[in-house]
């Protein structure tokens, strides 16, 4: 998919047709918000600090290096809840967890051994996060990635490649297994009578079927 992938016009160049990854496809396959605020911030943060006021602890240097903090003493540290944890513990426990989720599988890097913490001022306040613009950013990063792995002298691929995979499995059928397991319908999140998300595709999502039949 990547040689087929061309930087003018951001689409692969199949045989038949071009195609690409849109806002609509995370939406139905993640289960994201689309619409809200778009993510942004600056960059120019002391973010040993930050992290000790939303965590309760500060990293040691060896730890932290610049925005990258290693993966595996976020996990040991966050790893385990106590029953009888205050609200302000478990809202650093969730932290540590969606900045994993993010970090870890959303915007991973070509290494994985470290989550970075450029995403972690956006989870100041958790009830704010969840109604940002995530698939455009996601987008964004997906459409870089791609774009950078084109050239001779690039190796690896980063990104939400996750993404890119269930993209294929949904569109195109080459190599695709006869055998699909049923899908389970997700709860659908309401405030005020209002849907402000949904889950990954299901049996019932019909919209994509039958759009890339013959590739």
């Amino acid at each position: 998919m990547v040689e087929r992938w061309h930087q003018e016009t951001h689409t692969f160049h199949l045989r038949v047709r071009e195609v690409t990854i849109t806002l609509q496809d995370i939406a139905v396959l993640f289960g994201l918000w689309v619409h809200g605020p778009a993510i942004i911030d600056t960059a120019h943060i002391i973010w040993s600090n930050l992290y000790e006021k939303l965590f309760g602890i500060r990293p040691l240097e060896a730890i932290l290096s610049g925005s990258s903090l290693r993966f595996h003493w976020l996990h040991d540290t966050f790893h385990h809840l106590s029953d009888d944890a205050d609200n302000e513990t478990m809202q650093r426990h969730a932290r540590a967890f969606i900045l994993c989720l993010i970090s870890g599988h959303l915007f991973i890097d070509k290494f994985g051994s470290h989550v970075q913490l450029l995403y972690l001022p956006q989870l100041r306040a958790l009830h704010i996060c969840g109604q940002m613009s995530l698939d455009s950013t996601i987008l964004s990063f997906l459409y870089h990635e791609l774009c950078r792995t084109t050239r001779p002298d690039a190796h690896e691929i980063a990104g939400p490649l996750v993404l890119l995979q269930l993209w294929i499995w949904e569109h195109l059928h080459i190599g695709r297994s006869d055998r699909v397991l049923p899908r389970v319908r997700a709860h659908q999140p309401t405030v005020g009578g209002d849907i402000v998300g949904h889950g990954p595709l299901d049996e019932d999502d019909a919209g994509f079927e039958g759009l890339f039949d013959g590739i």
